[in-house]
């Protein structure tokens, strides 16, 4: 017998429903194949330059391991990408760095664009237009660009070249969108990615991906000297105690005199004749003695609890200038007690193994970075001697003394050990950043 017409309406559908089943599953195909394709693409697109001096050649949150630049979009925008090692920090510490672009060809920085990241808070991106007359650094005149379209964002992301890196393989990633028409150029080379001390673009650079043949040594003293000492001697005058000795005295006389002489006259004329109250009152005025006392002790006295609180502030008002500070040519005469010839080992107990017993105070503050333990020790005598020249100086308020700072680096250099050097390294770090008070 023939089918029924509801058999072959559904064998019907039943090879309609196949073919279309099949439809879809090629569609998908096609689409995850482009899909891959396009994120390969735009992968590919990134060209990546790990860090020349290493995995942790820089102590903590100033490290850098790789940047990457993708230049397809010329002469519209870039897309940037570095790494820091640290994926956070705590505190009122942040990560801080500035890619750096030149736009007229002459290996020189014209703009930066620079990101701070907290870690556990929103980030600050900053576009700054600069000198042109640096490599590492965004020099003076320094503009900070108002208005902008360039964007960044931070992210945590398994990127980091180095297996010996903090968190491996863990980075946090700064992705960044440079829009060329926020400076007014049409074209632009990134240069390098610098992390930089209190988040100052035209400082001595902590760490740069690319470690520049000939860094120029532009001047770095002029945000450092002009930030902190302006503020801190204004809070402690003596303002309190003039007062509180003005409102004492007023309030104490007036009252007891006139309570006294009122009851000593009326009850000595009723008994005594008349010759008796004459000699009374020359006598009852003598307590005028006494209010003219009292007060006078009052003040002196009051005032005395109010020169304590101006003593507390001044311990926390410590100052550092920077290895960059220090080894400029123009502050060398700011040198105290050393001199910038002197060798290294004729301060520091330096470790023959080293090498570096010869080199000057002057050369070490220029040391790079590295990843042995050799360059540990070089980063360490960088921060040690901007330390030696800050605790030696008279003019500033450094946390250590000379003997102090001399005795720790010692007992480091001496344990060979390169986180118990690098440990030492961004404390004193973090004592020459505190703000110098030196032209």
């Amino acid at each position: 017998m023939f089918p029924s017409f509801f058999d072959r309406s559904s064998n019907a559908f039943a090879k309609s429903s196949s073919r279309f089943m099949l439809v879809i599953v090629v569609a998908l195909l096609l689409a995850l194949g482009i899909a891959v394709f396009s994120s390969s693409a735009v992968q590919a697109a990134l060209t990546c330059s790990n860090d020349t001096a290493g995995a942790n050649d820089e102590p903590g949150q100033k490290d850098l391991t790789q940047l990457c630049v993708d230049d397809a979009n010329l002469p519209v925008s870039l897309q940037v990408t570095w790494n820091w090692d640290e994926i956070s920090v705590s505190g009122n510490n942040t990560l801080d760095a500035c890619s750096l672009y030149d736009t007229d060809s002459d290996g020189n920085v014209n703009f930066a664009l620079c990101v701070t990241d907290p870690t556990d808070a929103p980030i600050t991106v900053t576009l700054y237009t600069c000198g042109d007359n640096a490599s590492d650094r965004c020099t003076q005149p320094l503009t900070s660009v108002s208005s902008f379209s360039s964007t960044c964002t931070t992210s945590t992301q398994p990127t980091d070249p180095f297996s010996t890196g903090d968190e491996f393989p863990l980075d946090r990633v700064a992705s960044c969108n440079v829009v060329l028409a926020d400076i007014s150029a049409t074209s632009a080379v990134l240069l390098d990615v610098c992390s930089y001390p209190s988040q100052q673009p035209n400082s001595d650079p902590s760490d740069c991906v690319i470690i520049q043949e000939n860094p120029t040594p532009t001047p770095t003293p002029t945000n450092t000297a002009t930030n902190t000492p302006t503020n801190t001697p204004t809070n402690t005058p003596t303002n309190t105690p003039t007062d509180t000795p003005t409102n004492t005295p007023t309030d104490t006389p007036t009252n007891t005199p006139t309570n006294t002489p009122t009851n000593t006259p009326t009850n000595t004329p009723t008994d005594t004749p008349t010759n008796t109250p004459t000699n009374t009152p020359t006598d009852t005025p003598t307590p005028t003695n006494t209010p003219t006392n009292t007060p006078t002790n009052t003040p002196t006295n009051t005032p005395t609890p109010t020169a304590t609180p101006t003593n507390t502030p001044t311990p926390l008002q410590f100052q550092g200038c920077t290895p960059g500070y220090w080894k400029q040519t123009q502050h060398l005469d700011s040198w105290v007690g050393f001199s910038p010839d002197q060798t290294l080992e004729s301060v520091f107990d330096v470790p023959n193994s080293f090498g570096l017993d010869n080199k000057t105070l002057l050369q070490a503050l220029s040391f790079q970075g590295g990843s042995s333990t050799t360059a540990a020790a070089r980063i360490l005598l960088r921060a040690a001697v901007a330390a030696l020249l800050n605790s030696a100086s008279p003019d500033i308020d450094y946390p250590l003394t000379t003997a102090q700072v001399i005795a720790q680096v010692n007992a480091a250099l001496a344990s060979n050990d390169r986180d118990t050097m690098l440990a030492l390294a961004s404390q004193l770090d973090a004592y020459n950043n505190l703000g110098c008070p030196l032209n």
